[in-house]
């Protein structure tokens, strides 16, 4: 009984502390929207097979590589632009596992849920402002509006 209260514990220990929280949303995508129909071609994500990853708030020219399956697609410093609340966009194929390594003081890897990347069009990635760089990742078929 005492062994099985224990590893509950650290369960919830361990979980509790992770760095990085997900967020799974179940809209239905609207194609027909021209804002959607337009970032879709703009990005060439128009495809079933097709995702888009925006990186968010909180990056302070961190520097971003990501893994498509076996290949290097992106690797620069990004920051975000306060104005947009934006700081890079990249269309990814979503039937292959995606690496995310964060290079900063802390380096953080994200493996995005391959299962949830074919069922949503688009992953948001934020870093939070706090002294735990938390990130937080939301996969959801609404497109967000960048001014």
């Amino acid at each position: 009984m005492l062994k099985k209260y224990l590893g509950f514990v650290t369960i919830i220990i361990f979980t509790g502390c992770s760095n990085v929280k997900s967020v799974y949303r179940r809209e239905t995508l609207d194609a027909n929207n021209q804002s959607v129909e337009y970032i879709l071609n703009k990005l060439d994500a128009k495809e079933i097979d097709k995702s888009i990853v925006y990186f968010t708030n909180g990056f302070e020219g961190d520097t971003i590589e990501m893994v498509n399956g076996q290949d290097l697609i992106f690797k620069l410093p990004i920051e975000t632009i306060p104005q947009l609340g934006l700081a890079h966009a990249k269309a990814i194929s979503n039937e292959k596992e995606v690496k995310i390594n964060i290079q900063t003081a802390k380096p953080i890897l994200i493996l995005l849920n391959g299962k949830e990347l074919k069922e949503h069009k688009f992953i948001y990635i934020s870093k939070e402002y706090s002294k735990r760089n938390r990130y937080l990742i939301e996969y959801s078929n609404l497109k967000r509006d960048f001014y």
